[in-house]
Formats: C-alpha cells, structure tokens, sequence
C-alpha cells in the first residue's frame, strides 16, 4: 500500500465514525487512533517546513520527538476542526504546543491554522536527548496544506 492509499485509508475510517455527530462541543478523540496521528506528523512537518520557508533554514530550528497528547474534534457538516496538545523538542528544549487543524469532511484536505508554543511544562518522562524521527507520510505545498 502505498503512502498516499494509507492516508486515504485512514481518511475514510475517521470520516465514517458514526460515533462521532454534528456537534457544538468538542470531542475528544483517542491519543491512540491513526487520525491523532496522521495529523500530528502533519502539524508538525507543516510547521517544519514552513519555518524552513519564511523564517529560517536551520534544521535546529526544527521541531522534533514529537509526542501527541490530546486531540479534540469540532465536527460541522462541511468540515472538522481538529485541536491537539503536541510535547516536542525545539532547540533541545522539551516543549508543550497548541495546534488547530481544519479538515474538509469529503477529501480529507488538511490546512494547519495556528501552531502556538504555550507555557505549560511538558508532562511526559521523554528522553528528550534522543528525539524520535519522524517519517514523512506526505508532501505539503507551498501554501502550506497538504497534497492530496
């Protein structure tokens, strides 16, 4: 199966979660299932990237090990809007970020619309020394979304 099935895949699964309705509160949504992570590699190398683009092309400046803590859904009849807590390292620093991710509920396009540092202290006995390298799933464009 090639990468761009796998997405597609794990697309179609989240779409048709019929346990999951039209909402005006958030849901939470399982660390665990491949949707928290196949948005979260997407948070992250969106965020990669664009720093790559606008601010600066050190690869210390990358965001790294990164580990998804907490994904909750606002799910609209024409769209999701995804937000995650992301504890990753920048600059060897262990550090906590906020994300918000809108997703088209059809073709599954992804547009990452914020990625805030916060101030919380990371929760997790990582060994942020050795940070986790991340596979890439996708390929993002230059707007920033991804590339169906």
């Amino acid at each position: 199966m090639n990468i761009s099935s796998h997405i597609s895949c794990v697309w179609q699964e989240a779409k048709t979660d019929q346990h999951v309705q039209v909402e005006k509160h958030l849901n939470t949504v399982d660390k665990d299932d491949k949707v928290v992570d196949l948005l979260g590699k997407f948070t992250v190398d969106t965020f990669n990237r664009s720093c790559q683009m606008y601010v600066n092309n050190d690869e210390d400046n990358q965001i790294s090990g990164a580990e998804f803590i907490e994904c909750k859904l606002y799910k609209l009849t024409w769209k999701y809007i995804f937000y995650m807590t992301i504890e990753a390292i920048k600059q060897g620093i262990p550090r906590v970020y906020q994300t918000r991710v809108k997703s088209g509920v059809e073709d599954g396009a992804k547009r990452l619309m914020n990625f805030t540092l916060t101030d919380c202290e990371p929760k997790w006995n990582i060994p942020w020394d050795k940070p986790r390298l991340e596979p890439k799933e996708y390929e993002t464009v230059q707007d920033g979304s991804s590339d169906p």
